[in-house]
């Protein structure tokens, strides 16, 4: 039987315990699940928050359990706005809520629900990650829980927002809310906001509610807008209109409007009024929104009104320019359809058909050109006549709302090119080729000619641009003809 020194032994022991213990405890820890850690700003006055916070993003995060966490904060409270602050700064991400950051990534708006469960996946799969690098971020966990409040309540006013002082000699004897309106003529969200969300609270409010009206028909008036959005935080590509200034808010779209303002009137009400928003004092001309007092049944209810009586009846510039155009376009359609049908027009010589690929790559500059200006939302160098950016602000340069009219025509013009080349080199095709670019010259001298109507009669503004592309597709439509009668012929360029 061994015998040996018993302390040795209690030491062994010990030591063997020390190790399994040791084991389970590092086995234990590494059977942690990872934790992805977020933060969530919002806040109760908009109820686009409330959708993103409350319906949307627990069922996308359920799969994940206790393996997310995310710390909510009300931007509407004093502490809360002070650390949206120092996490806009830090990130060095565009203004507005709902905003989530989560390692160093962040989120706004609609693409949440879209994005977020897909950072968590990627942190969890990357072991983890804690709390984004926000400065006073751990100072401000200390008070707060990790619970997202199922109904906001409507906190005190942010510091950024300067209430008037109640009896100061510039402030009225009761609370006053002053708001600015960007709208646009041809813009059916921006009537809907005049006729349907601003009246009932103009005659809740009277008095109480100032609205300046800002109207987008120059260049300077879509500068003003870029500028005003840009200390907001929003950059030129989220930029739309109606967009609404109140306070330190910028509320974008009829839905925002109309789902945010009520509120945000009580809330400034309730802090002692709220002026003008920074650079948007209105001048002595100013139009302010207004309703139509008992008996003026010729004033319709819920327009802009205006000191100056200005009105739309006026003649934008260039007006007798685009109408020249106009007429010439429907005179060229007249007579290409005329021989079309009959089979006779003038005749040119060889050399003449090479004007052809010189109009389309000068035509596709001008449309890459446009294109440009309206993907970019950069302002347009327009000339001496007309006001090409009020036209390119118009929700009428999107086809449908989404495809720029500036990349249609240079979609339409690459097609002339393509089509043009193979009734050139390529004999097999040439009467196929021939005829399917007068249809496609065709249809660009009519959608010219609307397009001229469009700025003539609704947009009321003329671009130099548009109507040069205009000009070049008639004349590529006249110098069609020619090669069109003759596509039957073997001989025919």
């Amino acid at each position: 039987m061994w015998r040996g020194d018993p302390m040795a032994t209690r030491r062994m022991g010990a030591a063997l315990l020390l190790a399994l213990w040791f084991g389970l405890l590092v086995r234990g820890v590494a059977a942690q699940p990872p934790v992805a850690r977020a933060v969530l700003f919002t806040s109760p006055l908009c109820t686009f928050c409330r959708e993103i916070v409350d319906e949307q993003l627990p069922p996308l995060l359920q799969p994940f359990g206790e393996q997310v966490e995310i710390l909510y904060v009300n931007v509407d409270t004093e502490a809360g706005y002070r650390l949206y602050l120092a996490a806009l700064e830090a990130f060095q991400s565009p203004r507005g809520v709902p905003l989530v950051f989560i390692g160093t990534d962040y989120v706004m708006g609609i693409n949440i629900p879209k994005q977020f469960p897909g950072l968590v996946e990627r942190y969890l799969a990357q072991g983890g990650v804690d709390w984004p690098s926000i400065p006073g971020l751990e100072e401000y966990r200390a008070t707060q829980t990790l619970t997202a409040p199922a109904t906001p309540e409507v906190a005190a006013a942010t510091p950024a927002r300067t209430p008037l002082p109640p009896g100061s000699p510039a402030a009225p004897p009761t609370p006053l809310v002053r708001a600015v309106l960007f709208w646009l003529a041809t813009c059916p969200h921006c009537h809907e906001v005049l006729e349907q969300v601003l009246p009932p609270l103009q005659a809740e409010y009277g008095q109480q509610l100032e609205i300046y009206l800002i109207e987008l028909k120059t260049s300077a008036d879509s500068a003003l807008l870029y500028q005003i959005a840009e200390g907001y935080g929003l950059p030129p590509e989220r930029v739309g209109v109606p967009f609404l200034v109140i306070g330190d808010q910028a509320l974008i779209g009829s839905r925002q409007i109309a789902d945010q303002l009520p509120g945000l009137i009580e809330h400034y009400l309730a802090q002692g009024g709220v002026d003008w928003p920074a650079g948007l004092t209105p001048p002595p001309q100013a139009v302010f929104f207004s309703l139509a007092e008992p008996g003026q049944s010729e004033t319709p209810p819920a327009t802009p009104t205006s000191p100056a009586g200005e009105a739309h009846a006026t003649r934008p510039s260039g007006f007798g320019l685009a109408m020249a155009v106009m007429i010439l376009m429907l005179a060229a359609l007249l007579y290409s359809l005329i021989a079309f049908l009959l089979g006779k027009t003038f005749s040119l010589p060889p050399w003449a058909d090479w004007l052809i690929p010189a109009l389309i790559v000068t035509g596709a500059g001008v449309a890459g050109y446009l294109a440009y200006v309206e993907v970019n939302l950069v302002e347009a160098v327009c000339g001496p006549v007309g006001d090409c950016n009020a036209v390119q602000a118009s929700p009428y340069a999107r086809l449908f709302g989404v495809l720029p009219v500036g990349l249609f025509g240079l979609a339409g013009y690459l097609a002339l090119l393509i089509a043009w080349s193979a009734r050139r080199f390529l004999p097999r095709l040439r009467s196929l080729a021939t005829l399917s670019f007068f249809a496609m010259a065709l249809f660009g001298t009519l959608f010219s000619v609307y397009l001229t109507w469009l700025e003539i009669s609704v947009i009321r503004a003329i671009c130099l641009w548009c109507l040069s592309s205009a000009v070049i597709m008639t004349l590529l439509l006249l110098l069609s003809l020619p090669a069109t009668r003759n596509a039957g012929s073997k001989d025919s360029l």
